[in-house]
């Protein structure tokens, strides 16, 4: 595949594998979900690392999901 349609063949993958997720909400299908998301970091120039990276910093500016609180607003 070149370069482009790689890109177009892991966006496909991506929403497929997340399309399998919701149906079987399991550990493996998760797993499918994170390794297209790493050869995606990966096709754009970013290793498995600045993607740990990136998570960590935006977890620490803007929070997680984990205390299962929904932010509805921001205003200007």
């Amino acid at each position: 595949l070149s370069d482009e349609e790689s890109k177009q063949y892991l966006r496909k993958k991506l929403t497929e594998e997340v399309d399998e997720y919701l149906i079987n909400e399991s550990l493996e299908e998760l797993a499918d979900i994170v390794e297209v998301l790493y050869t995606l970091a990966e096709v754009h120039g970013h290793s498995v690392f600045d993607l740990g990276r990136m998570r960590r910093r935006k977890l620490f500016e803007k929070g997680g999901f984990v205390n299962k609180i929904c932010l509805e607003y921001v205003g200007d």
